[in-house]
C-alpha cells in the first residue's frame, strides 16, 4: 500500500512539474521577448517573428488574432514576409477560416503581394502575384511577367513556373530553350523536380 501511495505521489509530482514547465514555456519563451523587443523598436522582422510564434503556438499560446495583428505591423514596417503572410491569409490560408477572423478577399491579397513584390523586391511576393494571375484570372501573359521578375529575384518557384509557360507556350511564344534555361535555374536554386523536367526535354531532343 505504501509503495502504491509513493507511486501515485510521484506521478502527481511529475504531472505538476510538467504543467509548470509547460506554463513557463508557453508564457515566457526567451524568443518571444527578443522578438517583442525588436518589434517595439520598429524592426519589422521582429513583428513578423512574433506573428509566426502566435500562428504556430510556439513559445506562446496560439492566437490567430495576434498573429494577424503582428503581420500587419510587420508589413507596415516594410517587412516583406509580413506582407506575404497577410496575402496568404486573405487569399486562402488556413488563418482565413480560423475563428472567423477574416474573410477571403483577393483584392487585399493582391495588394499585399504587390507591396512585397513591387516595393520590397521580394521574389516570393512576385511569384504569388504570378500565381494569382494564372490561377484566378487565367492571364498567362501577366503571370509570366511576374514569374520572370520572381525568377530574377532568385525565387525557384517563379523560375519553375516560367519554364513551364515557355514549354507549353502559354502567355509566351513556345520556346524549349528558354524552358530549359528556367528549369535549369530552378534546379540550381533547389527546386529539384525541375531537374527532371530539364532531363525530359533533353531526352526528347529539345
Amino acid at each position: 500500500m505504501k509503495k502504491l501511495l509513493l507511486c501515485l505521489t510521484a506521478a502527481v509530482l511529475l504531472c505538476l512539474t510538467a504543467v509548470i514547465f509547460s506554463w513557463v514555456y508557453w508564457e515566457k519563451s526567451p524568443l518571444f521577448f527578443y522578438y517583442q523587443k525588436a518589434c517595439n523598436l520598429n524592426y519589422g522582422s521582429g513583428c513578423y517573428k512574433l506573428g509566426q510564434l502566435y500562428e504556430g503556438g510556439k513559445g506562446v499560446k496560439r492566437d490567430y488574432r495576434k498573429a494577424i495583428a503582428y503581420y500587419e505591423e510587420a508589413c507596415d514596417l516594410n517587412n516583406a514576409d509580413g506582407c506575404k503572410n497577410l496575402g496568404y491569409a486573405y487569399e486562402d490560408h488556413e488563418i482565413t477560416y480560423r475563428d472567423g477572423l477574416i474573410k477571403q478577399d483577393l483584392k487585399k491579397a493582391v495588394s499585399y503581394y504587390s507591396k512585397a513584390c513591387l516595393k520590397l523586391n521580394d521574389g516570393d511576393g512576385c511569384y504569388s502575384l504570378g500565381r494569382y494571375y494564372q490561377s484566378y484570372k487565367y492571364d498567362y501573359l501577366w503571370a509570366g511577367r511576374y514569374y520572370e521578375r520572381s525568377c530574377n529575384l532568385n525565387c525557384r518557384y517563379g523560375c519553375r513556373d516560367l519554364g513551364n509557360l515557355y514549354e507549353e507556350g502559354k502567355g509566351v511564344k513556345q520556346d524549349y530553350q528558354k524552358a530549359k534555361e528556367y528549369y535549369g535555374k530552378a534546379c540550381d536554386l533547389g527546386e529539384y523536380a525541375t531537374c527532371d523536367y530539364l532531363d525530359n526535354l533533353n531526352k526528347n531532343g529539345y
